[in-house]
């Protein structure tokens, strides 16, 4: 519908910039999420799947550019992997907890072991989990630790048949 003075352009350009601003207040309203993961394809579906809720801040290959790259962008929540080359993710989430002791840390392995998992929940992780979960177990982890709550499922067991 035309304004009084028959301009489309005004009202759509109006519209446009609500729009935009809406946007920008949701955006920034969900919690920031910084991935921090050296196997980028693991990396890139997490963000698929969690630019869903979240708002995905960044991705970090290189663990020599986690303590600055969290700095920068102030992550409400970082999903490090525990085996990166460089700094493993258990240094990196020490050294987090000491600089930015608000930020929750889901820690995310492909090992299964009992001593990752003590040493996590030592070191002030909020969430261990692993790899292979399906994406809502991360989703619940990072819920659990933005409400102060850690997360930390039943390991997975893996039982071989002897003959």
């Amino acid at each position: 519908m035309a304004d009084s003075y028959g301009n489309y352009g005004l009202l759509a350009e109006t519209f446009r910039q609500m729009t935009t601003r809406s946007e920008d207040i949701e955006r920034e309203s969900r919690p920031r999420v910084l991935i921090v993961d050296d196997y980028p394809g693991l990396g890139s579906a997490w963000r698929r799947w969690l630019q869903l809720s979240y708002d995905i801040v960044g991705g970090v290959s290189d663990s020599g550019q986690v303590l600055r790259t969290a700095a920068e962008l102030k992550p409400d929540v970082i999903v490090l992997d525990v085996l990166m080359p460089g700094t493993n993710g258990l240094d990196l989430c020490r050294d987090i907890r000491r600089t930015a002791p608000e930020t929750k840390i889901i820690l995310v392995s492909a090992a299964d072991e009992e001593q990752v998992r003590s040493t996590a929940v030592s070191l002030g992780a909020s969430a261990f989990i692993l790899k292979s979960s399906e994406p809502q177990e991360l989703d619940r982890a990072i819920q659990h630790a933005l409400r102060g709550e850690t997360y930390f499922p039943p390991l997975v067991r893996r039982y071989r048949l002897r003959n």
